[in-house]
């Protein structure tokens, strides 16, 4: 038996092999959300259908169309890369992007502040569809005709060249200027117009909406940003096995009584056996554990039995992936700890 000061500083390599995994609890789940987003669409095209012929009010169907889309995308999300996206309170989810319409009337530097303060800017169109969002939804909010909406255009540095707030080129294939804009008027502002800003009463079908406008008449604003992606966390089955020690230290001709404590967060998986004057144990304990994810951690922790109080020769921590992997830990207090976990 060895008496030493514990140390809780461990250093360690890889030596790992990953094999492939077959997931069928994914799988199941996969399923499932497969054919709950085919559910989802059949509803979509049945209400859709139904409101040709409905008597009730408008606004109701497009708010139960509104909240099958959104439950079908967030679905077709999931069973393409895993995950969705949540917005904050106030902004409109479309395409992994947060969109938020402003009900105050500023000029566009002051609402592209607003956007920024928000943790956004002020919108970037960067595909016909997303155009076809944003035309559909303004038409909806505007209350009159000049009740506009700014968005990350301008071209106040050089005349004619226009940019978007994050500096790229307007893309000649994404334009959707309205009639003959821009048309640079200069009679409400010597400057001209500058700022570009999106919007009409009527269903324009090619989506040509877009004015140039003086920069500093207040206008309403859309501003943009990324989602938070939240991810599908699917429970899984731990199991580590092949635990097993080589080159443990020894003092005074003793050798370490070792064992192991193995734990994933707060939740202990169960200790080894006690291996006594052995160098190079090797342990035939198994630890299963079924309410574990990927990414959550695992925990071993080599232990020298002593007579009041164990001491810690090392720990291993390492970040869970699916699959089977082997490693060796190095200890601090000397030796090396050699383990192999599946997580499937």
């Amino acid at each position: 038996m060895m008496s030493h000061p514990q140390s809780y500083i461990e250093g360690e390599t890889d030596s790992w092999h990953a094999k492939s995994s077959t997931w069928s609890k994914v799988k199941a789940e996969r399923v499932a959300l497969l054919v709950l987003c085919l559910l989802l669409t059949a509803a979509v095209l049945i209400i859709y259908r139904l409101s040709e012929f409905a008597t009730f009010e408008n606004t109701k169907i497009r708010e139960s169309l509104k909240k099958l889309e959104e439950l079908r995308m967030n679905c077709q999300n999931v069973l393409t890369d895993g995950s969705f996206y949540k917005c904050e309170e106030g902004w409109e989810k479309h395409g992994g992007k947060c969109y938020y319409f402003s009900i105050s009337q500023l000029s566009w530097k002051q609402s592209r502040d607003e956007c920024r303060a928000k943790g956004g800017d002020l919108v970037k169109i960067d595909s016909r569809e997303e155009q076809a969002f944003l035309e559909r939804r303004v038409r909806e909010l505007m209350k009159e005709g000049e009740d506009k909406f700014w968005i990350g255009l301008t071209d106040s540095a050089v005349e004619g060249r226009w940019l978007w707030v994050d500096g790229s080129l307007l893309d000649e294939s994404l334009k959707f200027w309205a009639g003959k804009e821009p048309n640079n008027v200069t009679e409400d502002n010597p400057d001209g117009e500058n700022c570009v800003r999106m919007g009409e009463e009527f269903e324009n079908k090619d989506l040509k909406c877009w004015f140039d406008q003086s920069c500093l008449k207040p206008q309403r604003s859309i501003c943009e940003k990324a989602g938070v992606t939240v991810s599908i966390m699917v429970e899984a089955q731990l199991k580590v096995y092949d635990l097993r020690a080589t080159d443990l230290p020894t003092v005074v001709l003793l050798t370490t009584d070792a064992y192991v404590k193995v734990s994933s967060g707060f939740t202990s998986l169960g200790k080894t056996s006690v291996r006594y004057n052995d160098a190079n144990p090797w342990w035939e304990e198994e630890f299963s554990y079924f309410n574990i994810k990927e990414n959550d951690t695992l925990t071993l922790k080599v232990y020298d039995l002593d007579l009041v109080f164990d001491d810690l020769l090392g720990v291993c921590k390492r970040k869970l992936k699916v699959g089977t992997y082997q490693h060796d830990c190095f200890l601090t207090k000397g030796g090396t700890l050699h383990y192999t976990y599946t997580l499937g």
